[in-house]
Formats: structure tokens, C-alpha cells, sequence
């Protein structure tokens, strides 16, 4: 039967990858770490983790329960700061799953307010257009237009991000036809509102250029001197653009804040999501 210390002792294991490193965390000799480890594998039956590289990755045994068992090392902690009235040590490796227009022009510009906050927490940003799927765990927190369809996550609204028309500084005024060029979402994606706007702006326009990804209609418009539909924060942000309507001329969409409910509780998962909110706590993105 496994105990805390066998949950604390694989959890730190798999956070500092060596069994010296997992001592200084538990603050044990790299002797007694080996010695709790071996008897654990036997009790179970199976190795837990493989060593490559120098370093000591899970076994297909214990991926299967890698993140129970960082859930339970997290209320584990939690349990014993409350009991001792200390507060939970900060650290961790958290997963964020994101747009990568808000990855880029959000997230990374204010990393050093997180790592001020909490220098102990690591993150791993995954810069995707599709939806992660917690029910296969590939992520802690997302962030996402769409309400997902899997009913496991943990929801909540965050704010909004307004979508404005632009064009590319590089475009010379009298160059008429690069000035006529749009390039927008596909067909798929017509009813949404960024592209409801640009519909009514350049009605019957027939678009040079459709794709469903933003970073690539943003190079594109760059590039060709297009109209484009693009976040504020992208925008605004990147000096080959200038906004072509006044501040009232804009789309709003949605953006909602998705956690692992296996992961929710967790002190640096819950750190980071006070983080994100922080963010968004002024205005809109």
C-alpha cells in the first residue's frame, strides 16, 4: 500500500528528474531516496521510472498515474499547511494551452510579473489553435474562444478581445490595387463576428487569401499589403500594421478560462490562475 511519502517521493522524482534532485526537495540523502524508491517498485510490481539521458522519466506504468499523482501531492501539501498554519510553498510546473496570438502578444510580455510573484513555478506554454482535451490531460488551464464540448473542464468567462481592421504600413497610398485586397478566416468561420464586420466594411469583396489561422493572414496582409481583421493586442502591438477605423469600429469576442478539475485545487495551478485573471482585471485584453 502506498503512502504519502510515496506519492511526495515519485512527485518529486518527476519534478526535479534525479533522485539527488528529489532528496534536496525532500530534503533527504540521495541514498535513503534510492533505498524508498526500490521498495516501492517491488511492492508494486514494476519499474516506475526509466533513466535516459542522465535523467529519470516515467515508465508507461506510472504514466497512467502521473497526474493522480501529482493531484495528490498537491492536496497533500495543501493538507499540511493548513494543519501546521504554514502557507503552501509556490513551485511547480504548470501547462497552459492557448491561441497563439494570445500567447505572444499576452502571456509572454508578462512573465516576469508571474515569476516575481512565484519564482519557483515553471510553465510550459502550448501555442495551438485547437481546443486541449482534459479528459486525455494535456494541459492544466486553457484558454479558448469556444465553450468546449467537454463537460470536464472547469469554466469560468475571463474577458473579451476586441478585433479591428487593419492594413500594413508598407502599402504606398496610391497603390490601388494592393489597397483593394482583403484575406479572412474561411467559409467555416463567416459567423463570427470579426468576420460579420469585415463583411460589412468591404461588402462583396471576394478575399485574396483565406485561412483559419491568424498568425498566418497576418504575415499574409503584411506581406501583400491585404486588409486584415486581427486581435487588438496582435495588432496593435506589431509595427507593420496601423488600424484603419476609429476606436468605435470594432468586433468583441469571448474568451473563457478552462482548468483540469484533477488540477484545480492545486496551489501553483490556482497561482497562476490568479495570474491570468490579474491580467484581465483592468480592462479588456
Amino acid at each position: 500500500m502506498t503512502t504519502w511519502s510515496d506519492i511526495e517521493l515519485i512527485s518529486a522524482i518527476l519534478a526535479s528528474g534525479t533522485l539527488s534532485g528529489a532528496g534536496r526537495l525532500l530534503q533527504i540523502d540521495q541514498t535513503t531516496a534510492s533505498r524508498r524508491l526500490s521498495r516501492l517498485e517491488k511492492m508494486l510490481g514494476g519499474a516506475l521510472f526509466d533513466r535516459q539521458d542522465g535523467k529519470l522519466v516515467p515508465t508507461s506504468l506510472l504514466q497512467q498515474a502521473e497526474h493522480a499523482i501529482l493531484s495528490m501531492a498537491d492536496a497533500s501539501a495543501v493538507t499540511k499547511a493548513i494543519l501546521s498554519k504554514a502557507q503552501v510553498e509556490l513551485a511547480g510546473r504548470v501547462t497552459i494551452s492557448c491561441l497563439g496570438f494570445y500567447a505572444t502578444n499576452v502571456l509572454a510580455p508578462h512573465l516576469d510579473k508571474l515569476l516575481k510573484l512565484h519564482p519557483k513555478i515553471a510553465v510550459d506554454i502550448i501555442s495551438e489553435d485547437r481546443l486541449a482535451s482534459f479528459k486525455q490531460r494535456e494541459a492544466d488551464i486553457a484558454i479558448r474562444f469556444a465553450w468546449p464540448e467537454e463537460s470536464i473542464a472547469v469554466m469560468r468567462r475571463l474577458s473579451s478581445v476586441l478585433f479591428r481592421r487593419y492594413r500594413a504600413t508598407s502599402i504606398e497610398p496610391h497603390d490601388e490595387h494592393h489597397k483593394s485586397l482583403i484575406v479572412q478566416y474561411s467559409e467555416s468561420l463567416a459567423h463570427l463576428p470579426e468576420m460579420q464586420l469585415l463583411s460589412n466594411l468591404r461588402p462583396n469583396t471576394e478575399p485574396f487569401l483565406r485561412s483559419d489561422r491568424i498568425d498566418l493572414l497576418a504575415n499574409a496582409a503584411a506581406s501583400i499589403g491585404a486588409e486584415v481583421m486581427l486581435p487588438e493586442p496582435t495588432g496593435d502591438q506589431d509595427k507593420r500594421f496601423i488600424r484603419m477605423d476609429d476606436d468605435k469600429v470594432f468586433a468583441e469576442r469571448p474568451i473563457f478560462l478552462l482548468t483540469h478539475p484533477e488540477r484545480k485545487i492545486a496551489p501553483s495551478v490556482v497561482a497562476v490562475k490568479k495570474w491570468l485573471l490579474g491580467l484581465h482585471s483592468i480592462s479588456k485584453v
